[in-house]
């Protein structure tokens, strides 16, 4: 058959994130901005400034008061579950989280 199949796929995980792309007969693993093939799944904030992967991977070590590194532990949880809005330090505002960092 001439029928030519192409997909993407997705791994979100604790620590790292992935993206496949499907095309024909084979797979491959997408670079992300930095030419690397995982991203950490951080996020971070300095002077103003918002980092992700890898970037909010290395602030971490230094100022990890400054990271969120528990974002896959937020997907499908209430604001209100006490346990993730203290370790995540996290608000709600209307519709948006806001991630406290620092006190």
């Amino acid at each position: 058959s001439n029928l030519r199949m192409s997909g993407v796929g997705i791994s979100f995980g604790n620590s790292n994130a992935y993206i496949s792309l499907w095309r024909g007969e084979r797979s491959e693993i997408l670079a992300n901005s930095a030419g690397e093939r995982s991203t950490a799944t951080l996020v971070g904030h300095l002077e103003g400034e918002l980092l992700t992967g890898a970037p909010a991977l290395q602030l971490s070590s230094r100022q990890p008061a400054n990271t969120v590194s528990c974002l896959k532990s937020m997907i499908g949880r209430s604001l209100q579950d006490i346990t993730l809005s203290q370790a995540c330090k996290l608000e709600q505002h209307n519709d948006e989280i806001i991630v406290n960092f620092g006190n």
